[in-house]
């Protein structure tokens, strides 16, 4: 049989579709009742609202409209679904209240992440496809479509990581071909569903302005501030500046305020995984500064290094391990956080066998952490196994030692230049 994109795109889906309604994780009562109150009450005002039986909106604007337009999508499919049910007598009415439970629903919010991924997946194939050929883009996608990391968290879980990393990707495949006016203003729709994005920001900052002339920078500017602007009126029509950045820094809490929230990093190597506050001091320094100063020096080694050669290949891997530190060294980091690197890594399996080994290494360890703590499905063997604090030591040590062989990966191939 011949192997083409859209055979791997629909035996992903496939997959998904089957996993999706069996469990999901607690996150998603929380995506549930919000959809429900934005469907009933509207966007306006909604981060002032209580939402029954939800915690306090958390993420930026674009995840809302997201969830907004899929609950306008569930009660006209509800609708059909009712008048199929009423008029042909042969079909079994408990699907249609199966898609009406709480659990029907559920699953229908897990379908935007679902086909988020067959995106990424079908944008890696582009990507691929043009630096290096079909073939290797079959592959490339294949890697990411069919790992157990990538479709445990939508599927599975039911968390929605793929639809900040589907416009991600596609602003970076607008600067690959060059269309460096409208790159950033997918950036930006990327960080209004999630700021993780800001683990790659200075990499894709780099490139933009290494490539763009003044005359596109004004215009990309004058088209990308008012878009992030005019996201926030239709959920506070008196918004100003002071207000939108003071919504970010106490509103959408993407970081914890706790030194680890259950990742495999050097912060849970060195203290455990009990709730524990990033602020408390080390050497007199707050422990998230030390997590910033990290972090920044790699911006730093990063942006230094790719003024040598700004080739695709070393920008999206620079843009793997940048993300990948942030990971490791800044503290309240989630374990879906991994999700910006194990994409491009994906995207990289192609351009070197090591990196194939890398890949199947990382997704691995990130599917053990997905899996720590939440246990689902329930394998008491393996929970005990997982639970243990050596195993946990050594799973962070293969992160760490994965980093380590990344950097000097990148190193080389800069050598090569």
């Amino acid at each position: 049989m011949k192997l083409t994109i859209f055979k791997i795109l629909i035996l992903g889906l496939l997959l998904r579709l089957f996993l999706a309604p069996f469990t999901f994780h607690s996150d998603t009562i929380d995506f549930l009742n919000w959809g429900r109150n934005l469907e009933k009450y509207g966007l306006n005002g909604f981060y002032a609202r209580d939402t029954a039986d939800a915690g306090p909106p958390n993420y930026p604007p674009g995840f809302y409209y997201i969830l907004f337009l899929n609950q306008k999508v569930y009660k006209t499919t509800k609708e059909i679904f009712w008048n199929i049910n009423v008029n042909i007598p042969l079909f079994p009415s408990n699907i249609y209240l199966w898609l009406e439970s709480d659990r029907g629903a559920i699953f229908f919010n897990k379908l935007p992440a679902i086909f988020a991924d067959l995106g990424i997946a079908y944008l890696i194939y582009k990507i691929v496809h043009q630096i290096k050929g079909k073939l290797d883009a079959l592959v490339s996608s294949a890697f990411f479509v069919f790992s157990p990391w990538v479709w445990y968290i939508s599927s599975v879980w039911g968390q929605t990581d793929s639809l900040f990393a589907l416009p991600l990707l596609y602003s970076f495949y607008l600067l690959l071909r060059g269309k460096y006016t409208y790159a950033p203003l997918i950036f930006v729709v990327s960080f209004l569903i999630k700021p993780t994005v800001v683990l790659v920001a200075p990499i894709f900052l780099f490139w933009w302005l290494t490539k763009i002339n003044f005359s596109n920078f004004i215009k990309s500017t004058l088209i990308s501030l008012p878009f992030f602007y005019l996201a926030h009126l239709m959920f506070n029509q008196r918004a100003t500046l002071d207000w939108i950045v003071n919504f970010y820094i106490l509103d959408v809490r993407e970081i914890s305020g706790y030194l680890v929230s259950n990742s495999y990093n050097i912060w849970s190597l060195l203290y455990g995984f009990i709730p524990k506050p990033d602020n408390f001091l080390i050497y007199n320094i707050p422990a998230y500064f030390w997590g910033i100063g990290i972090f920044i020096l790699f911006v730093i080694y990063f942006c230094l290094n790719l003024k040598k050669d700004t080739k695709p290949k070393l920008l999206f891997l620079a843009c793997a391990i940048l993300s990948f530190s942030g990971f490791l060294f800044l503290t309240g980091m989630h374990e879906r956080y991994l999700f910006i690197t194990l994409t491009l890594l994906a995207l990289l399996v192609s351009f070197d066998k090591k990196i194939k080994i890398t890949y199947i290494i990382l997704s691995l360890v990130g599917l053990f952490n997905l899996y720590h703590f939440w246990w689902i499905p329930r394998f008491e063997l393996l929970i005990n196994i997982l639970s243990s604090k050596l195993s946990e030591q050594l799973l962070v040590g293969a992160n760490v030692s994965v980093f380590i062989w990344l950097i000097n990966h990148f190193r080389k191939e800069l050598a090569k230049v």
